[in-house]
């Protein structure tokens, strides 16, 4: 897998749109790899293996799967830990979260209804995380998360789905999903990301 020295050359020296399509849309996830040591064929199968059975399990009949973050490349692209390698264990902090994207409209509104539906001012702090994600055409799992009726329906959706992820492809570490849209909202929340780190990096 690509060293976190060229990692850092590329997001530099690459568009943010040129280091999308090389790290984040490309066959390859350094998870299987470096931290499950499967062979790069055996890898490469395991991944479409993965993307094949979170669409089954969670119904999704149109869209897409995508692993992003440090379990995809190997370390962080979150600002507050820029290049951090993948933490496996908590010797050395808490140990690094697997990061999913699900690109499916339809996942999405059922969500954004039931958010709309399950509304309750005790819920309204969290509402002002909700509809800042909503705007920008993602959920997060944290956020379903934090509705009682979001939070119980996700988890019957993914109870299954956990056990197959880790008895089946032994993963190991704690998986987040984050729900787009639609195609577009993803690749432009991404490419936003990639645009102020090389900001700051000026």
């Amino acid at each position: 897998m690509t060293p976190i020295s060229k990692i850092q050359q590329d997001i530099y020296n690459l568009t943010s749109s040129e280091f999308v399509n090389k790290y984040f849309l490309s066959e390859g996830i350094w998870y299987f790899s470096e931290v499950l040591h499967h062979e790069k064929e055996n890898a490469l199968l395991l991944e479409l293996e993965l993307k094949k059975q979170i669409k089954k399990f969670l119904h999704l009949k149109d869209g897409a799967i995508y692993m992003v973050g440090s379990g995809k490349i190997g370390c962080s692209l979150n600002p507050s830990k820029l290049f951090q390698p993948f933490r496996i264990d908590s010797d050395d902090g808490k140990p690094s979260d697997i990061d999913i994207a699900i690109i499916s409209s339809e996942i999405y509104h059922f969500y954004w209804d039931l958010f709309r539906s399950s509304y309750s001012p005790l819920h309204s702090y969290s509402y002002k995380y909700i509809s800042r994600e909503v705007y920008r055409g993602y959920i997060s799992e944290r956020n379903i998360k934090e509705i009682p009726n979001c939070r119980r329906n996700w988890n019957i959706r993914t109870k299954k789905l956990k056990k197959l992820l880790s008895n089946n492809f032994e993963f190991r570490h704690e998986i987040n999903y984050r729900i787009y849209r639609n195609e577009d909202d993803f690749l432009e929340y991404v490419t936003q990301n990639l645009d102020e780190i090389k900001l700051g990096g000026q």
